[in-house]
């Protein structure tokens, strides 16, 4: 059969072994020349009228949807089996003359019957599918949901797009015109909704938020409060902004009795905690379907003309420099290189231990100068008491040779016994004490040198010149202490090369930077010189963001999460707790944990790290679109609403905290199939 388009009388069929001037002769006699197009009609001044149109409109559609599936085999049979079937649109407009409902006339009249052909489809699609996947199996059940899903969004779909089409049959766009109409009108008509949506949605959360009341906000923040306790979180570190956002989706979500998600309110916390750093929803669930849409339409998008396209890419972007910025913060960009912070650290030890050595030398120039050091020591007394407690404690054999030969100078009166000699041979068993590496040898030592000490002297001049001669000692014994347990002051007193400082005593990890020394060295530049501790933490946040861009310049350094993770880590929280608060610490492990979210690939994701994705996206719209008459006015709407669905799903975070998905800005395939219908075949 051959349909023909008649205005202001409708779709009329004729059989294929008519001729066309068979047909127009026909046409001609029974319409005549003149146009049968009737006078347009005020919408408004023929209400009843276009109420009628609307109404035959909403009853054909049911007949007419069917015709999809019916109508080519119709076609078959009355082709090459003789028969005479009449197409849906027949049927359906035959048996509602039977209602007595007007036929559409006008253009306005057939667009407003197609409109309500289009609506009322919606409805027997839906129901269709649901029927046809009623038991499917998970992919079909998708396809089903992707039929079905937003009603609203369905309709209004369904509606602009069949409004488009009948508009575009009217000026004779022919098919294809007719379909792209119906496809972008659909679009229109489809992301219409969602502001809609969106106020009626804020009216329902604002209802519930008031019912919940003050209890419910108070509530809401201390369930806040708990869930960051436990991932050592300070809540009062958080923007308030951002925290009232959160208080508010919590406070409904337990109004209505929806869990929260405890590990996504975390993470918006930890975001929050960096500045300038945008959270988005495959972030903070590190859900993998989420990541894989959110990088692999980050990546579509840069590539893109679209500022709203190019979003998430902007994100990925902002987000990197928000994390050099903030170790910035917090001092690495006012930091020396490290020879000049060496040497002033090294310059800070150094000035700290003058004034001992000065008290030290200053003491033993008091004794040096006392007139009792000439005083004669009770030999007798010295060799009896050094001997008796070797042979007690059976330790005369690991004295060594060059300790007894003094010993036995000294019993045997080869060598004056004064005051002078005996602080000169204190000296000597002092340095073999601490030399030897034998427990009974050092012992042994000990004692020759106790006895030494205990030794009596003959006059009241070389005791009191003894006496300064011990505190002397005491002092530089003292001082020497200090100096054993901070291997960067022995470092900075013997003039090591200040470049290797920092490396050797803050962040590196040979023995001269392990927890204790470096506790000694914070502790002693805390006491005596506060204002080079600060100048070793910004060294150590200079080695972590030197780490983290692998030597980059802020402008071009990409921030490597496991970089920074593991330098970090080398130092450990017990070395960083000498030189930064509690509050600085909590801001690097912020910028650990939004690094690692901002890099993390997890299982089943199907990012497109070669970057083909884009390519591949545009040829499969090239060849599904570019190849249609004016398909190429669809590729541009196509491409925006996908990737604006991704953008607006990817920034609707709050919606993560109970699971939600976000919302949706394409096309709903629901509306596709109802369009199909109205096309002129």
């Amino acid at each position: 059969m051959k349909i023909i388009h008649i205005k202001g009388v409708g779709d009329r069929s004729f059989p294929d072994s008519m001729s066309n001037d068979e047909i127009k002769e026909v046409l001609r006699s029974k319409f005549g020349s003149a146009s049968h197009e009737p006078e347009e009609r005020s919408f408004i001044n023929d209400l009843g009228r276009n109420a009628g149109v609307a109404a035959r409109g909403a009853l054909e559609a049911p007949v007419e949807f069917a015709g999809l599936f019916t109508d080519p085999f119709t076609s078959l049979s009355n082709k090459y089996l003789g028969t005479d079937i009449p197409l849906s649109h027949e049927t359906a407009s035959g048996l509602v003359d039977y209602t007595g409902l007007p036929k559409p006339e006008s253009a306005q009249e057939r667009i407003v019957n197609t409109t309500a052909k289009m609506m009322s489809s919606v409805g027997g699609q839906s129901a269709l599918v649901n029927a046809l996947f009623k038991n499917a199996g998970p992919i079909a059940s998708k396809v089903a949901q992707s039929f079905t899903a937003n009603p609203t969004q369905q309709v209004a779909g369904a509606v602009a797009g069949g409004a488009s089409a009948q508009a575009a049959k009217e000026i004779d766009m022919g098919p294809w015109g007719q379909l792209v109409a119906g496809l972008a009108g659909g679009m229109a008509g489809s992301a219409a909704t969602i502001p809609i949506q969106g106020m009626v949605t804020g009216l329902a959360r604002n209802w519930a938020l008031y019912q919940a009341g003050k209890q419910g906000k108070d509530q809401a923040l201390a369930k806040i409060k708990s869930i960051l306790d436990g991932g050592g979180i300070d809540i009062t570190s958080m923007p308030a902004s951002e925290l009232d956002d959160i208080v508010r989706e919590v406070t409904i979500a337990t109004k209505r009795g929806i869990p929260i998600k405890a590990d996504v309110v975390k993470r918006i916390a930890q975001y929050s905690q960096v500045s300038g750093a945008i959270p988005t929803t495959g972030r903070v669930t590190l859900d993998p379907k989420s990541i894989t849409t959110e990088k692999n339409a980050a990546k579509y998008g840069v590539n893109s003309s679209s500022g709203r396209l190019q979003t998430l890419s902007k994100i990925e972007n902002n987000n990197n420099a928000a994390l050099i910025d903030d170790i910035n913060r917090l001092g690495a960009d006012q930091a020396d290189d490290a020879v000049a912070a060496g040497v002033k650290i090294k310059n800070a030890l150094i000035d700290i231990d003058q004034p001992r050595s000065s008290l030290v030398n200053e003491a033993y120039q008091r004794v040096k100068d006392h007139s009792g050091r000439s005083a004669q020591m009770d030999t007798r007394a010295f060799s009896q008491k050094a001997n008796d407690i070797l042979d007690k404690e059976q330790l005369g054999t690991f004295l060594p040779t060059e300790i007894r030969t003094i010993l036995n100078r000294i019993s045997d009166g080869t060598i004056p016994f004064t005051a002078n000699t005996m602080m000169q041979y204190d000296k000597i068993l002092s340095k073999a004490q601490r030399a030897a590496t034998d427990g009974n040898v050092r012992t042994a030592v000990g004692m020759v040198r106790n006895a030494l000490n205990d030794t009596p002297v003959h006059s009241s001049a070389g005791r009191r010149a003894i006496n300064q001669y011990q505190e002397a000692r005491t002092l530089a014994k003292k001082r020497f202490e200090l100096i054993e347990k901070n291997p960067a002051l022995e470092s900075s007193l013997v003039d090591d090369a200040p470049d290797k400082f920092v490396n050797t005593f803050l962040v590196g990890q040979g023995n001269k930077a392990n927890v204790r020394d470096v506790t000694q060295l914070a502790s002693e530049l805390r006491r005596n010189a506060p204002e080079m501790l600060e100048t070793a933490k910004q060294q150590i946040l200079l080695y972590l963001k030197n780490k983290a861009l692998g030597g980059a310049t802020d402008e071009v350094g990409k921030f490597s999460s496991s970089n920074f993770t593991k330098a970090l880590n080398n130092i450990g929280l017990a070395k960083l707790s000498k030189f930064f608060t509690k509050k600085e610490i909590a801001q690097l492990k912020a910028i650990r944990a939004v690094a690692s979210y901002e890099t993390f690939q997890p299982r089943g994701a199907a990012i497109n790290n070669s970057n083909t994705a884009s390519a591949a996206s545009r040829i499969a719209q090239s060849q599904t679109l570019g190849g249609l008459p004016l398909g190429q006015l669809l590729q541009g709407p196509a491409r925006f609403t996908t990737e604006s669905r991704a953008a607006n799903e990817a920034l609707n975070i709050l919606s993560s905290i109970t699971g939600k998905q976000g919302t949706s800005a394409a096309l709903p395939l629901g509306s596709i199939l109802p369009i199909l219908s109205g096309i002129d075949r």
